[in-house]
């Protein structure tokens, strides 16, 4: 449940800050506005700096959208950032979140760090600066085939700096969705006289709803115990009322719409070809092609909008977008990082 929680807290809300500080500080917005700048140049007749001029200004006219005022993006950087890098530094030493071996949590963790936090420069400074651990932990999710990994930790074993990482999450984001997905939105008290109201989305609500199913499935009093310790127990057994239901991996994500894997001669699902569509600077690409690499899972790699792009348009317009190939030419594809990787 802690991995499910850590996942979660990085891609619902330390996207945030991640990507705030792309468009808020100068060092960041050169450098990641002339990398977006050139994945749309392939696809608008313009000069370069026309395009990343036009990125630039839609991105920082975006940023309401996700709770970022850039008047408060210092105190974000400070109140948020920082002390997420010095606890998770501390904790990670040399290995990963939850032992010699990386989790669905370290995945996550690598999406938001590997696209901004350790890649865009202002961050990077911070990031060397307070958790320079988490910098060392982005490479070697990098380049897995140069690492040889050990075991996960036993659930009983939580450490200290374990608990101080999970507390992390009770400072600002747990408070905030507890209360924004019953409400529509809540605020976030970011430092003394220092607030921002945040909306909640449809798919908040729903990854909500999940979160608090998982800790119902696997609620234990050594569970309620770490919890508890982190200061975040209420934020779970206050809100039992909201828990929907666990996706069930098994079946296919669109029955109606897609046909199963093929089935070796044991009778069991192989895997089959897969195409990953993403954008460079995406998180959530980053961490898929992370988890890729990690497993060793062969795939096709194309760029959204590129003449390579031909996957089918998914349901929900959003990246990445995982394409399952089938031996008949048809093909199957899913949305949404977390259940795509629960899915491989």
């Amino acid at each position: 449940f802690l991995c499910y929680l850590l996942d979660d807290l990085s891609d619902e809300w330390h996207y945030r800050p991640a990507v705030g500080s792309r468009w808020c500080y100068e060092a960041n917005t050169t450098t990641a506005g002339w990398q977006i700048a050139e994945e749309h140049a392939v696809h608008v007749p313009l000069p370069g700096a026309t395009v990343r001029e036009m990125v630039v200004a839609t991105m920082t006219a975006s940023l309401d959208h996700i709770g970022i005022e850039i008047d408060q993006m210092d105190v974000w950087m400070s109140e948020v950032v920082t002390p997420w890098f010095q606890a998770l530094g501390t904790h990670l030493g040399d290995g990963y979140l939850f032992g010699d071996r990386p989790s669905l949590a370290d995945f996550a963790v690598f999406g938001a760090n590997g696209a901004h936090f350790v890649g865009d420069p202002f961050c990077r400074a911070l990031v060397d600066e307070h958790g320079p651990a988490a910098t060392a932990h982005t490479h070697r999710l990098r380049t897995p085939e140069r690492h040889e990994f050990g075991d996960w930790g036993e659930p009983t074993d939580v450490p200290e700096t374990l608990i101080a990482v999970i507390a992390e999450a009770g400072r600002h984001y747990l408070p905030w969705v507890a209360e924004a997905t019953v409400q529509g939105s809540a605020v976030v008290e970011l430092a003394d006289g220092v607030e921002t109201r945040i909306a909640a989305s449809r798919f908040l609500e729903w990854a909500r709803g999940v979160l608090l199913a998982r800790y119902v499935e696997l609620r234990s009093d050594e569970l309620d115990g770490v919890l508890e310790e982190a200061g975040v127990l209420s934020y779970f057994v206050d809100h039992l009322d909201q828990a929907s239901a666990v996706p069930d991996t098994a079946p296919l994500p669109r029955p109606g719409d897609n046909r199963p894997y093929a089935i070796n001669r044991r009778g069991e699902p192989t895997m089959r070809t897969l195409t990953l569509k993403g954008a460079y600077s995406s998180p959530y690409t980053l961490k898929m092609r992370a988890e890729l690499r990690d497993r060793r899972i062969p795939y096709r790699w194309v760029l959204r909008g590129s003449e390579w792009d031909d996957l089918p348009e998914a349901r929900v317009p959003v990246i990445p977008v995982l394409g399952f190939h089938g031996d008949d030419g048809s093909v199957e594809v899913m949305v949404d990082s977390s259940p795509q990787i629960t899915r491989l």
